[in-house]
Order: C-alpha cells, then structure tokens, then sequence
C-alpha cells in the first residue's frame, strides 16, 4: 500500500518543484548522462543493488535477533522442561502391584487408604490413581481425591496426625510399601485437616516427582 503513496507524492510534490526550479538546459544536461551510450545509468543501478543487498543483509540479521530473542529463549526453555517433564513420570510396576496387595492381605485386618493427590500437579495425579487402581480391587482403597496439600511435598508420603502416635493402619501401609519395594516417608499432617482429622487418621499422599 505504501509504493503508490509514495508515487503519488512524487508527482505531486517532487516534479512539480524540479520543473519551477531547474532550468532547460540543465534537465538537457541530465538527460544526456542517461543515453545508452553513458555508464552513469549502469552505476546507478549497480548502486540500487547494493542498496537493495545491504537491506536484505540487515533485515536477515534483524530476523536472526528476533528469533534469539530472550523472549523467544525463555520459550523454547519452557518447551523443553515441558517434553522432560513429560518423560519423567513415575509408574507401578506390574511386580510391585502385586507385592503391595499381597503384603496388605497378610497383614490381617481389614484397611481403608486415603489416596490423595496435589490437585494442581497432574503427574502426582495420574500417578495417585495407579495406586488407587491397585487397591481398590481388594477394598483398600477408593479412588484417588485431589487435596490441599502443600506444593513442596515430594515423593509418596504416608502422613500421620502425630509422628509420636502412628496409627496401626498407617504402620501396615509403611510395612507393605517397603516388601513393594516402593520408596516412602512419613510425615505429619498440616493445615486444617491436622487440626480436624482424628488421632487414628492417615492418608496416603503423592507429592510431586522428586
């Protein structure tokens, strides 16, 4: 849209001061340097090439800053922790399933486990739902439920209202982690549901990957 503006201009402005001011005889002079025969037409050309090398030289630089922008950086670092993140994702085993359950039935009296989960970390999700996979067959467990649990709890944590008092369930549930193999600690509620929860209360929270 620009190049006829800029046509426009010249006609309208441009020839019409060139006419007022420069004379005949210097137009006649002018016009002589642009026969064939005269190499000042081939230079100007040669000119308006480099003219145009040099802009495309500097707007591919130009192009080459934007894309290394720290803006454009910062995005391709979020997209690679992304496709890390996404890799690194925890799974029970088909051995440790079974190894859990079975160390569960042994154990004698029946069990409920509280499978919770930090409701804004989806991988903390996905995985919390495997062990309420494994459980709930036998009535272990229920499905898993996101909680308010704190944002910096990793791992698998087996969380009791009194480290001083572990309830009998709780111990069970330690016991059989440990024959599965699976790595664990315990750890003291927080937040309300420490000031609410009763003494035997215990859950079985998946923090985020370590």
């Amino acid at each position: 849209m620009r190049r006829p503006y800029a046509w426009a201009g010249f006609v309208v402005f441009v020839l019409p001061i060139e006419e007022y001011f420069v004379s005949d005889e210097a137009k006649r002079e002018i016009a002589k340097l642009w026969r064939p025969e005269v190499d000042v037409w081939l230079t100007f050309a040669g000119g308006l090439l480099l003219l145009w090398a040099a802009f495309r030289a500097w707007d591919t630089q130009r192009q080459l800053g934007h894309k290394s922008s720290p803006d454009s950086s910062r995005h391709e670092l979020a997209e690679l922790k992304l496709q890390l993140a996404q890799q690194k994702r925890r799974h029970l085993t088909a051995d440790q399933r079974s190894a859990l359950v079975e160390a569960l039935k042994d154990s004698g009296e029946p069990l409920r486990i509280n499978v919770v989960y930090h409701h804004l970390n989806d991988e903390a999700e996905e995985y919390a739902r495997q062990f309420s996979a494994a459980l709930l067959p036998e009535r272990f467990a229920g499905g898993a439920t996101p909680d308010d649990i704190p944002a910096d709890l990793e791992g698998v944590v087996l969380r009791v209202k009194d480290l001083h008092a572990i309830p009998p369930g709780a111990r069970r549930l330690s016991n059989a982690l440990t024959k599965a193999g699976i790595d664990h600690q315990l750890a003291p509620l927080t937040g309300v549901r420490a000031a609410l929860a009763p003494s035997d209360y215990f859950d079985l929270a998946i923090g985020r990957l370590k």
